[in-house]
């Protein structure tokens, strides 16, 4: 079983480097949705010896709405602002998977300092939550397109996630299935707001939206 668990986690590892090396975001969709089937089997794996008909449910519910559903919603946005690519980010691709390799190196420093009960032999559950939380952060905060931060809100949930499962919280599947639900109202905000960010500005580059919004308030100030 935890042979299973670490090379889910290995694969789960490699995927955070590869999203932040792709400058498609079909691709990353992709990912993403890869990452949110690991995570919904990461979920029934790391509990296999406590399963109840109740968290095997919100293990397979799980899998349908990260592996399925917001990815499919993702893409249907997609389809509406018709873009493909993410160009010239703020940090460099190659920069930003220097970086996630960091982020792992510093989960490995956290793995040795702090102890984790309820998880014995799995080395890499930590160091790939903190990498993956990571992973959402640099997204966001590196990536000019609305979309490519939406799905950097999504790693980051991932490894939030992940990191609920290191932890043998009672009824942590209760909140576990809150977060999935904010996720999920949060797609359709955002959804709207893309696209209506689209239809007024013809373009969603935030770093635009900000110069925009600076020409406003040096024109309103000149008034």
């Amino acid at each position: 079983m935890n042979d299973t668990i670490n090379l889910l986690l290995i694969i789960l590892l490699f995927l955070n480097l590869y999203i932040l090396s792709s400058s498609s975001i079909k691709t990353c969709i992709k990912i993403i949705a890869v990452e949110g089937f690991i995570i919904g089997a990461l979920s029934l794996l790391l509990h296999g010896g406590t399963l109840s008909y109740f968290s095997i449910s919100i293990g397979i519910c799980t899998i349908i709405i990260k592996a399925f559903i917001l990815p499919y919603l993702i893409f249907r946005s997609l389809k509406t602002i018709n873009i493909k690519r993410e160009f010239e980010p703020f940090i460099s691709y190659t920069a930003s998977v220097i970086i996630g390799i960091i982020f792992f190196i510093i989960g490995l420093i956290i793995n040795t300092k702090v102890h984790f009960p309820g998880i014995s032999g799995i080395y890499l559950s930590c160091p790939v939550a903190v990498m993956t939380s990571f992973t959402g952060l640099l997204l966001i905060l590196s990536r000019k397109k609305a979309i490519s931060q939406i799905l950097g809100y999504l790693v980051f949930e991932n490894g939030i996630y992940l990191f609920g499962e290191l932890l043998p919280l009672k009824d942590s599947y209760i909140i576990e299935l809150g977060i999935l639900l904010d996720v999920f109202v949060f797609i359709f905000i955002v959804g709207i707001t893309v696209f209506h960010i689209r239809s007024e500005f013809h373009h969603i580059d935030t770093d635009k939206l900000s110069h925009l919004s600076d020409v406003y308030g040096r024109r309103k100030n000149n008034d």
